[in-house]
């Protein structure tokens, strides 16, 4: 960490502090400037951790990543570009799922994965010269997926071309060309980390960010209470202590004993 300020004295001169992400992105440094009333401001708010985040995310995080990744259309395009990034931040979302459990054995796909698969084999199944069916890509199924869900307002924005004519077309506009991809790449490998494995989140949310954030929510919210300490009312299996409230989640956790399960 590295903190400088010109004039410490001073209530105008600004104080900045510099930090590196935690792993696994430890190389990227992140730099935040301030005055002092808004440091002591941030501190306040940093008493309350969902608020603080949230803040954040919707304030900052959001506006910066969408400033880099998104571009102003040209052409006669032009007109549309919010209908346009809107598409390729659910497409670089929506891409993002699919890749990844395409990947996994198809008997760990969530409800919602294995139901849009289906109807999308449903369409239309591809085949190899030799005759064996193809296995569907992320990027076919993304263009069914928003096609489906956003071609009337294609038509009204007049792009003329159903998305699903061709995939690979849609491929380069909507998912390769601009950041969302990687960005959600990112967002995915981190709640991988967190998790170990990517939960079944939402199609078509929306906000994704929010609905990842939400599932990172939960499960501090979850962990943490699966790491409370017990109370006198608390049932503690297998646990060597007569008084369930001496039993702590370090005893159950070097011991091997079970984690205490609340009444209710």
């Amino acid at each position: 960490m590295r903190i400088s300020q010109r004039n410490k004295k001073s209530n105008e001169s600004t104080l900045t502090v510099t930090e590196r992400f935690p792993f696994p992105f430890e190389s990227i440094p992140l730099k935040i400037s301030g005055r002092p009333d808004a440091w002591v401001r941030l501190y306040a708010l940093s008493a309350k951790p969902r608020e603080l985040e949230n803040f954040i995310y919707v304030h900052f995080v959001t506006p910066a990543v969408r400033h880099l990744v998104s571009n102003r259309p040209r052409g006669p395009h032009k007109f549309c570009a919010e209908f346009i990034n809107k598409i390729k931040n659910l497409s670089g979302y929506t891409y993002g799922l699919f890749e990844y459990w395409l990947k996994r054995p198809e008997e760990e796909w969530p409800k919602s994965i294995r139901k849009a698969i289906r109807d999308f084999k449903k369409e239309g199944t591809s085949y190899s010269h030799s005759g064996l069916e193809l296995k569907p890509k992320a990027h076919e199924i993304t263009a069914y997926i928003m096609e489906k869900r956003f071609g009337k307002m294609r038509e009204t924005h007049k792009i003329l071309n159903p998305w699903t004519d061709d995939p690979e077309n849609f491929r380069r506009i909507y998912i390769s060309r601009d950041g969302f991809r990687d960005y959600y790449r990112a967002f995915f490998r981190i709640v991988k980390t967190v998790l170990g494995c990517i939960p079944d989140l939402p199609l078509l949310p929306e906000d994704p960010g929010t609905a990842i954030l939400s599932h990172l929510r939960q499960s501090a919210t979850s962990q943490d209470e699966l790491l409370s300490e017990p109370t006198a009312n608390d049932k503690v299996l297998s646990c060597r202590h007569t008084n369930p409230s001496a039993c702590r989640p370090k005893h159950h956790q070097n011991s091997g004993c079970k984690i205490a399960i609340p009444q209710i």
